[in-house]
This record gives C-alpha cells, structure tokens and sequence, in this order.
C-alpha cells in the first residue's frame, strides 16, 4: 500500500470506525478540516461524517455541510486525485439523499433535480478502470440515476444498458451480485411499464427480481439492511438514487455496517462509508 492510501485509511478510521457517537466523530473531522483544510481528503472525511449523522438525527444543516465539503474535496482533489472517483460517487449518493427526502415530502418533486448527481455519477464511472472492482457500483449508480427520471424519460433505455453491464462486470461471487440483480429487475419493471413495452420485458423482470432474492443472504427481521428474499417484484422497494444503492425503501435505511477496504490505485482501498451507512470500495 502506498503512504497515501494508509495515513487516509488510517484517518478515516480513527474518525469514523471507532467507538465514537455522531458527534464526536464529526467533532473530529471537523479538528482534522480547520488543521488540514487543503487536503480533499479532510473535506471528504468531514462531509460523511456530517452525511451519517443527518441520516441519523435528520438534521437539515448536516446535508448541506456535507455537500459542501464533498464538492470542496472534490475542487481540491480535481481530477487526478486517488480518490477523485470516490468524491464524485459519495457526492452523486449524497445529492441523491437529499431527493429522496424532497419526495417523501413532495411526491410531485422533479427528477431533473438529480441532474447533478448523474452528472458526478458519470464523472466518477469514467474515471473507473475497465476491470476495477468499483465498475459494477458505478455501473448500477447511473443506472438508476437515469431509471428514475435525472435524464428524462428516454434515460430509461440507457439505463437498462448500463444495469446488464454492471451485472456482467461483477464476479460470480460478488457479495454485492444480490444488490445488482435487483436493481436490474426493477428498471426491467419500469421499461415494461411504458406504453407499447415488449411484453417479454416483464417476464424477464419478474425471472431477475426471483434470481435476486435467490442470490440474497439469508433473512433475519432484526437486520433490516437484509431484504427478505421471498419478497416477490410487485413488492419490492422502488429505486433509491444513493450511492451504491441496494435494498432501499421510500425511508431510506441504513445499510450494512461500515467497512474499509486497504490497498492502493488499481486495489481496494479504504475509501469510507457512503451515505446510508452502506460497505463501499475504492476508487479505481
């Protein structure tokens, strides 16, 4: 591993994953900003620790601090940064909460006012290497970026494209291969939904949402980041445009425990919780 990539992974440690509560842990980030306020790193750190303690507590002021640290991590980091396709994704999850929260409110709110975030989405899913581990993630984050309406409804087809090459690019053994299926079988249940669909594109639905509850860990009500596999396509939970979306709910719930993956450009590397608390993996 590179020094780099160890003192980030070391930090993002110490401030999120230890035994600290929400506020302590963005107490900290906030001492690492003020003493490193040039290094993206110390923005990033700082807008997840504000992003996990919105979506704890729902404290309108984190949200907008932690978009605002991961656009200036972003600036900072520019586009050659290690982690600038992390920045982008955690930024493309973090404005996609925030719509998600504006349409439990306003079931009438705009999909055009995730634009942004499929535009960092995009960003981040170009930086990506051709066989890096991170494709799939950001395959299935544009994905459904378009399929729920950030492009207009003529995303719908491109994100159909983009969802079977995410399930194309992940390794048969992919603990994330569940999250995928199911992701493609709701944009399959969408593009069935429009007027003059190919009948076909329902079956084919229904036959992808059964393969994801197959491929799902096993059910346990006391853990609600695990979906119940027997859920069939008709009930299961609508698209959520978060970073490394997965099993979501119109409330969206925190997802499985944090976790940081070690290594280096072209590895694994420790990048940090996304929004909702999910497992994410490095950048390129």
């Amino acid at each position: 591993m590179c020094d780099t990539a160890l003192a980030r992974a070391e930090v993002l440690a110490s401030v999120l994953y230890s035994d600290h509560d929400h506020d302590e842990s963005v107490k900290l980030a906030r001492t690492l900003e003020r003493e490193h306020g040039e290094d993206p790193w110390s923005h990033y750190v700082l807008g997840m620790a504000l992003g996990i303690r919105y979506v704890a507590e729902g404290d309108r002021a984190d949200l907008d601090g932690g978009l605002e640290h991961l656009r200036e991590a972003i600036r900072l980091g520019g586009s050659e940064d290690p982690d600038a396709a992390t920045f982008r994704q955690q930024l493309a999850g973090a404005l996609g909460v925030r719509w998600s929260r504006a349409l439990m409110e306003d079931p009438g709110t705009d999909p055009a006012e995730l634009a942004e975030a499929l535009d960092v989405a995009r960003e981040g899913l170009a930086m990506t290497d051709a066989h890096s581990p991170h494709l799939p993630d950001r395959l299935t984050q544009v994905a459904e970026l378009l399929a729920q309406g950030a492009a207009g409804p003529e995303g719908l087809t491109e994100a159909v494209e983009l969802i079977e090459g995410a399930l194309s690019e992940a390794h048969p053994d992919d603990p994330r291969l569940s999250r995928f299926q199911h992701s493609h079988a709701r944009i399959l249940s969408l593009a069935a939904a429009r007027p003059g669909a190919d009948p076909a594109l329902a079956e084919a639905a229904e036959t992808s949402a059964l393969k994801a509850g197959d491929l799902a860990p096993a059910y346990d009500p006391e853990r609600p980041d695990v979906p119940d596999p027997k859920r069939r396509l008709n009930t299961a939970p609508p698209l959520c445009p978060e970073a490394n979306i997965g099993e979501c709910s119109t409330t969206p719930a925190l997802r499985p425990p944090f976790a940081a993956a070690v290594g280096h450009r072209g590895a694994d590397r420790a990048s940090g919780a996304p929004w909702k608390g999910a497992l994410v993996e490095r950048n390129r």
